[in-house]
């Protein structure tokens, strides 16, 4: 297996099996006891619900990013069979799904180079409960090209999400050779993997601490300079996770995802609005952002009351 991409060549020890893992165990509230099994019991029911949508063959993928550059394209040719078995890999199984957070992918039926892909941020994050949508083009002579992707969910271009993740939508990587990174850590033919590139942006983007993916600032984590800039640096992400990635989901969801992001609000809601009013009330805010949190809460709300089609 090919070692680790990096998010601005740094290399993280959080491996994307850690990423998908390591949240349900630390959500069940220790060992035994009521918390544990009602956590349980959700996870199972996550499960259960969201595996029949994390994988699926679409008509369109509505404006997506690649569209113009698609219908250009040469017919598939010898990316075709490479596609069906990394698409049959997804449908099988290879997706992660949890609770903490889970993958979903759709691909076009008739113009199988493009994809759309959403995942849910991991837990312990800034991106928490949030969904970000990516649009993927897998270029003539894939695989022995890396993809192109791109970040949808930027509030029109308004947020820059991480240091690798641009407001113009860019997905700076080193396995899609848009970061200098070792030569191991770049684009093999042979084994690299759309799926190996969403584990690598769950797990190596969307992180706790995004603000030391930033290069250099590796070398103040941990001090009291490092935990002021980096808290300081979470705050906007906090707020635009949920003002784009869950209100604006709610209220404008795209066609093809749009069960999946129902779903997640639907199964995740008191966890979600647990999680947001916690953000919210945190003594260490500042000000403005403790004001700003609390009119979010609302705003979410309302739009997850407004949105959800009601329980049968």
């Amino acid at each position: 297996a090919n070692p680790p991409a990096t998010a601005n060549g740094r290399t993280t020890r959080r491996s994307a099996a850690a990423a998908t893992t390591a949240a349900p165990a630390a959500a069940s509230g220790g060992p035994s006891g009521g918390a544990s099994s009602s956590a349980c019991d959700g996870e199972a029911e996550y499960l259960r619900q969201m595996r029949p949508l994390v994988f699926e063959a679409v008509e369109s993928l509505h404006g997506h990013h690649y569209e113009g550059k698609a219908g250009k394209m040469d017919a598939l040719g010898s990316r075709s069979r490479r596609l069906a078995l990394e698409a049959a890999d997804m449908m099988g199984g290879g997706l992660p799904v949890t609770m903490s957070s889970t993958v979903w992918c759709r691909v076009h039926e008739s113009q199988m180079h493009l994809w759309r892909a959403m995942i849910s941020g991991p837990e312990g994050t800034p991106y928490e409960g949030g969904l970000f949508i990516f649009d993927i083009l897998c270029p003539n002579d894939y695989p022995n090209t890396a993809p192109k992707v791109n970040l949808r969910t930027t509030g029109a271009g308004s947020v820059r999400f991480n240091p690798n993740l641009y407001n113009c939508g860019k997905v700076c990587l080193s396995l899609l050779g848009t970061w200098q990174g070792d030569a191991g850590e770049s684009w093999h033919a042979k084994t690299s993997t759309l799926l190996q590139v969403l584990m690598s942006v769950q797990a190596l983007i969307l992180v706790p601490d995004p603000f030391f993916n930033e290069p250099g600032y590796e070398r103040i984590r941990g001090t009291p300079q490092g935990d002021s800039q980096s808290r300081g640096y979470n705050e906007p992400l906090r707020e635009a996770t949920v003002r784009y990635a869950m209100i604006e989901q709610l209220r404008s969801p795209v066609p093809e995802l749009r069960d999946a992001i129902f779903a997640h609000f639907r199964l995740r809601r008191a966890a979600i609005l647990a999680n947001v009013r916690r953000m919210a009330s945190d003594p260490k805010n500042s000000k403005a952002h403790a004001s700003n949190m609390a009119a979010l809460v609302r705003q979410l709300e309302e739009a997850l009351n407004a949105n959800l089609p009601a329980e049968a």
